[in-house]
């Protein structure tokens, strides 16, 4: 799918609308011809983003996080951002869950940016990107991220930190 956001004039975030990810077809003699479908290709590539007068591309992996804010979502692209009209559940339906996942009610990962997980015995709970930023780890999340972990070989669920645990980061 593709994520298209209109209307951003002077720094306003624009809409987002969701596309399949398709080439424009300019005969309309022909039937469509349907896209091959693979995994890829049910979820979104890019988010098209419009700044002023310029629209373009922003491929779902240069994403580091998604941030919610109230009726928008703030794409966090290296030292940038980018605002747009879209609701949390709308963007998360439409990511690979394989490379995005969410952290808390407020936040979308991009699995391939963390440098690590923290999850003390007390406190809050966070996920560490490489570019510094601190994501907040909801403990309503923190099963699906443990589940994840094991899954990858991580640590087995009886080392990793519970409520009587000292505290200690999970790489």
């Amino acid at each position: 799918m593709e994520a298209i956001s209109v209307g951003a004039e002077d720094g306003a975030a624009g809409e987002v609308f969701f596309m399949n990810n398709l080439a424009p077809r300019f005969d309309t003699m022909d039937p469509p011809i349907p896209p091959a479908i693979d995994a890829q290709s049910r979820y979104m590539q890019r988010f098209v983003v419009k700044l002023d007068s310029r629209i373009f591309p922003i491929p779902v992996d240069q994403v580091d996080w998604i941030e919610a804010a109230a009726n928008y979502v703030r794409l966090h692209v290296g030292a940038t951002t980018h605002l747009v009209r879209a609701t949390m559940s709308s963007v998360e339906g439409s990511l690979d869950p394989r490379q995005f996942m969410r952290v808390h009610r407020n936040a979308i990962i991009n699995l391939s940016r963390v440098q690590e997980y923290h999850m003390p015995a007390r406190g809050s709970m966070s996920v560490l990107l490489r570019d510094g930023s601190r994501i907040p780890l909801s403990r309503g999340y923190q099963p699906t991220v443990r589940k994840m972990l094991q899954d990858q070989g991580g640590p087995s669920k009886n080392s990793l930190p519970n409520s009587t645990s000292s505290d200690h980061p999970i790489s």
